[in-house]
């Protein structure tokens, strides 16, 4: 079953039906969010973090991280995160694209600029 993108964005900002309180405005709404994700210990800044460090010292395999990342990203019930969190997952997801048989899309040099958007977001 496809989700239009209204049915995603909901998703993405909208509580469950047991975490629902009356909200008024954008900003309550927010604030609830923000809550929620601060409560789920699932996905952290921390653990992102471990995977693009793991493939700078080539500890993890880009496609070992790239599968860690695209498993968060089509679980069923994707965690509450702030957006820039959200992003680094979504550049992790496609850290072992390639251009050649022997060439990855995103060189070292992007992953440590997205390394570094995300500590700055920190």
């Amino acid at each position: 079953m496809k989700h239009s993108m209204a049915q995603a964005t909901y998703a993405l900002f909208v509580p469950k039906r047991e975490d629902r309180r009356l909200i008024t405005g954008f900003d309550e709404l927010w604030k609830l969010r923000r809550v929620l994700v601060m409560d789920s210990a699932s996905l952290s800044v921390s653990a992102i973090r471990q995977q693009y460090l793991g493939v700078l010292e080539g500890a993890i395999s880009r496609e070992a991280a790239a599968d860690w990342a695209a498993a968060w990203i089509t679980r069923a019930d994707p965690p509450l995160v702030d957006l820039p969190l959200w992003d680094a997952v979504k550049d992790l997801a496609g850290i072992d694209l390639r251009v050649a048989p022997e060439e990855y899309l995103h060189t070292e040099s992007d992953i440590r600029e997205w390394l570094g958007r995300l500590d700055d977001q920190v």
